[in-house]
Formats: structure tokens, sequence, C-alpha cells
């Protein structure tokens, strides 16, 4: 599901590249780093995964099977992935150009749905985009995590990411009002 959702901000962010600067290439991929400088690109890079601890006691029963027993499904997991955005091109002035394009991007469409989204994978209910601010130090101390040289970069938290599984872990038996 993580791959799914950073691959629609690919696209999504592509797409708006290709319309404003007319190129027909792909600008954004994703991109562990690694050490290595894609260049003319934007990389889309995980550096960490956080859950959501807002939503996490949800029930586990799911269904009654019959009178005494109900299957038991663990509740879906919540989670907010922090992204970083970073540029790469021979040119500064471009980097600088697609690093502001990115803002733009995000600050007019930073709430992803089926509505205004089509392309959205269809068990991603929603992503919701946030501009994270990082001070000098935290900056460079990922970087500096990330083996990389830095590049002009901007992090987001991109949140509400739900991952669930489909099997039924046991059944167990349900709980009544009467003994």
């Amino acid at each position: 599901m993580i791959d799914k959702a950073l691959s629609f901000l690919c696209d999504e962010l592509n797409g708006y590249f290709q319309l404003v600067f007319n190129v027909k290439e792909e600008k954004v991929i994703l991109s562990s780093l690694n050490g290595e400088q894609n260049a003319d690109k934007v990389m889309i890079t995980l550096v960490n995964i956080e859950e959501e601890q807002t939503l996490r006691n949800a029930p586990h029963i799911k269904s009654p099977i019959s009178d005494r027993s109900g299957e038991s499904l663990n509740p879906p997991i919540n989670l907010n992935l922090y992204v970083l955005c970073s540029t790469s091109f021979n040119d500064h002035g471009e980097s600088l150009k697609f690093l502001s394009n990115t803002l733009s991007f995000f600050q007019s469409k930073n709430v992803f749905t089926h509505q205004n989204a089509p392309l959205l994978d269809p068990n991603i209910e929603k992503l919701i985009v946030e501009h994270i601010n990082m001070t000098y130090e935290d900056n460079a101390h990922l970087w500096q995590m990330l083996g990389s040289k830095y590049t002009p970069s901007v992090m987001y938290k991109v949140r509400m990411l739900a991952l669930a599984q489909d099997r039924w872990q046991d059944n167990r038996p349900m709980v009544s009002g009467t003994v």
C-alpha cells in the first residue's frame, strides 16, 4: 500500500509538471537516494513511517458467525509517511524551479480523494499532504543519515494511509449480557 500511495503522488506531480512545463518525460521518480543522485529529476524518498496514535483503539470483532462466536480481525493500522522531495538537476536554477513548483502543487492540492483524484488506488480512502518545517540541524542530520550529498528539498507528511489485512485472525466467543 505504501508503494501505491507514493507512486500515485509521483504520477500526480509528473502530470502537473507535464502540464506546466510541457515536458514529455517523467521528472518525478521514487528514489532511496543511497548516496546516488539522479540527474534532472525530482526524487521522492520515504524517510520515516509512524503510526497515527489517535486512531489506535479500534474494536477487534468484525462480525458474528453464530450466537456464541465472532470472527476477529485486527483493526487497520493508520500510518503517516514522511516523504522527502529533493531535486537533482545539473542546473541549480532548474532545481529551484522544480522545487518551487513542487511546493506550489502540494499547496494547491494537499488532499487527494477519489472525487478529486480518480486514479487514487481504491484501497486508499484519502491522502493528506502537509508541509513539515525542518530546522537547519534537522536537515543536516537527515542528509547525513541518507548518506547523500545535500540537494534542495522539502519534507512532507502524508497522513492517514490505512493498512488492513482481510484474513481472519481467529474465532472468538462473543460476550453477551446473559449467562
